[in-house]
């Protein structure tokens, strides 16, 4: 009997995709980045929790076919992993090569986790969020503190635009200066290209 486990995240583009996998025995084939298109990939995770003790026997939700085929998996469990009404992703696990009879508390278990997974994941979302807002509060920082340091309007507004750019990973940016007195637009463009 071999054991492995599988997290598969449902991408806007209806692919679904495995992303991260355990296998107890390296002769397993791997899925791992493996992606199977589907349709209506955001209806999967919605099937809920999926329970196939003989693969050979049960009716299998598509894509779960194909992952399964992939796999060699003779019994599956498979739970979604969804915040609110998000779904997030799907938790499976598998057993290739023996029959396995899911048990309540087995199930009850992998929701657990599944649960633990949405929690973690959400919490990185929002860690992730928060740097981001740390990196614009500090580039505005600086930004004011460069502007009360400078006189020259150029040099001001060429910081700014740089800084700018950096921030937003542009690949390019200028500030249009309107001169009313000669009815012209001078452009003012960045000094360096931000990679």
């Amino acid at each position: 009997m071999t054991l492995g486990s599988h997290f598969v995240n449902l991408g806007n583009d209806s692919i679904f995709r495995v992303e991260y996998e355990y296998r107890r025995d390296e002769n397993l084939p791997s899925v791992l980045k493996t992606a199977f298109p589907v349709e209506n990939g955001s209806q999967i995770g919605m099937l809920g929790t999926i329970v196939v003790n003989n693969t050979s026997q049960d009716e299998l939700p598509k894509p779960f076919d194909k992952i399964i085929n992939a796999t060699q998996t003779t019994s599956l469990l498979s739970i979604p992993v969804k915040f609110r009404d998000e779904v997030l992703g799907i938790l499976g696990l598998h057993y290739c090569g023996k029959i396995h009879e899911w048990s309540r508390d087995e199930i009850t278990i992998l929701e657990s986790l599944a649960q633990d997974i949405s929690i973690g994941l959400q919490y990185t979302r929002l860690y992730v969020k928060m740097e981001k807002e740390v990196e614009i509060t500090k580039t505005l920082l600086s930004i004011a503190n460069e502007i009360n340091s400078k006189l020259d309007f150029t040099e001001i507004t060429s910081f700014v635009l740089e800084k700018a750019v950096e921030l937003l990973k542009a690949d390019y940016g200028c500030i249009g200066i309107i001169d009313t007195s000669e009815n012209s637009l001078t452009l003012l463009p960045s000094t360096r290209r931000v990679l």
